[in-house]
């Protein structure tokens, strides 16, 4: 991927009370120095790297539990509520909520694989034709997540440990069967 090589870099999985540095490359694809804005597709959602590794594998990094501290609260407040306040009845809203999270990093499984087709449009890549087998489809996204921290509400991050796997299975039930993708939650090592 010598054609992209200024979109190379150290991994950076941009939680902020995290001090734990990455040792891996991938090529940047979201924000100002990455591939996304080079080709002018900002609009799109994104992973945040392509792995440069032999699979080139596609990385999200996601402080999920945070994340999923926030859906939580929202819904708590939903169920609470009056449904005179409420802008759709309150289980359309739950249901939109506890998908949200699935929904949004299929969304950027999808919309990289876009990129991938325009920036092998724009300037071809023989290891990425290889790696893809000709699909420009990635078979793997690894999906990495900060560990629980002090401000994570007390005992999520066990129901949330339990439901990785599951997230993973959601995500990957959101992809086209014919993509063959294997889609991983994991912990960040710390």
């Amino acid at each position: 991927m010598n054609q992209w090589n200024d979109h190379r870099e150290l991994m950076d999985h941009e939680v902020t009370w995290l001090t734990t540095k990455l040792t891996s490359y991938g090529y940047r694809l979201d924000g100002k120095r990455g591939i996304k804005s080079t080709i002018k597709f900002t609009e799109l959602k994104s992973a945040d790297y392509i792995a440069d590794n032999e699979n080139l594998t596609l990385i999200e990094f996601s402080d999920l539990l945070a994340q999923q501290d926030l859906i939580n609260k929202k819904v708590a407040q939903i169920q609470k509520s009056r449904k005179a306040n409420l802008p759709l009845p309150k289980s359309e809203l739950i249901k939109i909520f506890t998908n949200e999270i699935d929904t949004e990093l299929a969304t950027k499984f999808k919309d990289t694989k876009f990129l991938i087709e325009e920036m092998q449009k724009l300037n071809p890549c023989a290891k990425i034709t290889n790696a893809y087998h000709g699909s420009n489809t990635p078979t793997q996204y690894q999906i990495l997540f900060a560990p629980p921290n002090k401000d994570t509400e007390k005992g999520s991050e066990i129901d949330n440990s339990r439901s990785f796997d599951q997230l993973a299975n959601k995500v990957s039930q959101r992809l086209p069967n014919q993509w063959n993708v294997r889609v991983q939650a994991a912990c960040l090592d710390i």
